[in-house]
């Protein structure tokens, strides 16, 4: 069985987890009461805390905020100038960009970006020049290919077995 989409609190569920923060509950009782994972609710208060108090209108505003910048994370190469000297040096020196955020995190640099970020950095104007030192050299996203045979708009019930 397949499980459901994620989907985020709404206003109602903070407030739902500030007034049983308030009367001194448990994570696990309020993930129970609200009928969501224990994880969801202490990553909530954990993440959109501030100053050690679950406020439930900041919660939702940190939230919003994370999920609207979630779309230009690309941009922190661009910001800083070191970061960007570390990724094109990686780059030239034949990194993929697995290994060039890797490296970062093991040699505990003070700044840290994913490999995702990193190719969309690539696939963006401003860091299209440096794709050249891909180990692939592709200057865009590989599609996503049919294998021979296999029709992907091919109705279930009609497949072949």
């Amino acid at each position: 069985m397949r499980q459901p989409k994620y989907k985020g609190l709404s206003s109602s569920e903070r407030s739902e987890i500030s007034i049983l923060l308030k009367r001194n509950c448990s994570l696990r009782e309020i993930a129970q009461a609200l009928g969501r994972s224990p994880n969801t609710v202490s990553y909530e208060v954990k993440t959109n805390s501030v100053g050690g108090v679950y406020d439930p209108l900041k919660a939702k505003a940190k939230s919003r905020a994370a999920r609207r910048s979630r779309r230009f994370q690309w941009q922190k190469i661009e910001q800083d100038k070191a970061l960007r000297e570390y990724v094109i040096a990686g780059l030239k020196a034949g990194w993929n960009p697995d290994e060039i955020s890797g490296c970062m995190k093991r040699e505990g640099q003070p700044f840290y970006v994913g490999k995702t970020i990193i190719y969309d950095w690539l696939y963006s104007t401003r860091g299209q020049p440096y794709c050249q030192y891909l180990p692939s050299k592709r200057y865009r996203p590989k599609q996503a290919q049919n294998r021979p045979g296999h029709d992907l708009r091919q109705n279930f019930n009609n497949r072949e077995t």
